[in-house]
């Protein structure tokens, strides 16, 4: 038999700032994602400073990420794109105290768009990337 050549990643929510740890329910609104990802696994922090309320700001997502994590340093609502706000209405509203976990098995790379609708933000970014392009 091969030997496993993948780590098993798992993430979930933590409670806001002062409140009680509780168990986590698969069918409640915490978040909770498990996939497998190869090694070596590398990891990259990334700080999204936005000192201008709902102004669009803008950081590469590394070539190769395989995970991705996003939130909110100060409890504000984000709105998160992957194309310019001008040109891509649609965008993801990431509420405060919630973080976003996106999984790529395939690899992606490119550009996250972020504003805030309050000054002074920091949206806080954390990549899993295992070297390999797409």
């Amino acid at each position: 038999m091969p030997e496993p050549t993948g780590k098993v990643v798992v993430l979930a929510a933590l409670p806001a700032e002062g409140a009680q740890p509780r168990a986590l329910e698969v069918n409640s609104i915490d978040c909770l994602l498990v996939c497998s990802i190869p090694t070596p696994l590398d990891q990259t922090i990334q700080n999204l400073d936005m000192p201008v309320a709902n102004q669009e700001y803008s950081t590469e997502i590394p070539e190769g990420t395989q995970l991705l994590v996003v939130q909110c340093r100060q409890l504000s609502a984000v709105q998160i794109a992957f194309a310019p706000f001008a040109t891509s209405p649609p965008f993801f509203t990431l509420k405060s105290t919630r973080t976003l976990a996106l999984a790529a098995p395939n690899c992606v790379s490119g550009t996250l768009y972020a504003r805030s609708s309050i000054a002074n933000r920091t949206l806080e970014l954390i990549t899993w990337s295992c070297g390999l392009a797409p």
